[in-house]
């Protein structure tokens, strides 16, 4: 709008200049001939200039309201500066708080494990068993079928663990999709315990062994990606796990319970 007064100011300027010519020197190409049209024109151009005077006037606030604008500018973003610098301070303290949280997340983790991490190392026990003449398949299958009922369900308990009660937004999903992979471990767990079963009813031939060795080695890795996402979920606060709390490491499990079945089937 100020450019449109400026325009109409300059336009009246312009006219007034040609009207006060055409007076004393008629314009007919501006169709100022006579003195009557001149003076009209001059008429004219008074009212286009006070026109654009009056929206420039409109448009451009007093040196006051300019002085009122400026400081609710700086007041705005003034503000803006402290609702970021509060937003860092609050991301901060619960940070802190989550961080003093996970460790009783963690406990809870692997209380839910526990009953199948125990039952499932008493089914591979059974294989060490059998190969030393001191257990037979129909044993070692009742202790793999107790293992997979407590694994599966290990797993509906892990899935009542509730996240850090003061993680929220995308800090309270990490801990949740952390809680779904430890649950996703666990019903790999029960699938090792149906191989296992299967092996020793099926007499334990070798391509019932392979599969239960393929099956474990999937288990461990899905025991590994609970620590991993727990680890990386606990991170984000600045949290580290304890090595006591850690699960041995798959190529040492795997192996551990390969050997076993090795053994059992000389």
């Amino acid at each position: 709008m100020v450019g449109f007064g400026v325009l109409l100011c300059m336009g009246g300027a312009l006219l007034f200049l040609a009207g006060v010519v055409a007076i004393f020197r008629p314009l007919p190409g501006l169709k100022m001939g006579n003195r009557p049209r001149a003076v009209s024109g001059v008429g004219i151009a008074a009212v286009l200039s006070i026109i654009g005077l009056a929206v420039v006037a409109a448009t451009v606030p007093p040196p006051a309201i300019r002085e009122q604008q400026k400081q609710s500018a700086a007041a705005a973003a003034d503000d803006q500066r402290r609702a970021s610098e509060k937003a860092v301070v609050d991301a901060t303290a619960q940070a802190r708080l989550v961080k003093g949280q996970v460790d009783a997340f963690w406990i809870r983790v692997k209380e839910a494990q526990s009953p199948c991490e125990q039952r499932r190392m008493a089914a591979e026990n059974e294989l060490t068993m059998i190969s030393q003449g001191r257990s037979d398949a129909a044993a070692a299958g009742a202790v793999a079928k107790a293992a997979e009922t407590t694994c599966r369900d290990g797993a509906v308990t892990m899935m009542a663990v509730r996240p850090p009660p003061a993680a929220t937004g995308a800090l309270k999903k990490a801990f949740e999709d952390a809680r779904q992979s430890c649950a996703d471990s666990m019903m790999g767990r029960q699938t090792a315990m149906v191989q296992l079963g299967r092996m020793l009813d099926e007499g334990m031939s070798p391509a019932t062994v392979a599969k239960y060795n393929e099956q474990s080695g999937y288990a461990e890795m899905g025991a590994l990606r609970c620590i991993a996402n727990v680890s990386a979920a606990g991170d984000k606060v600045g949290w580290i796990m304890p090595k006591a709390l850690a699960a041995e490491t798959q190529p040492q499990a795997a192996s551990r319970q390969a050997a076993s079945v090795r053994k059992s089937t000389r």
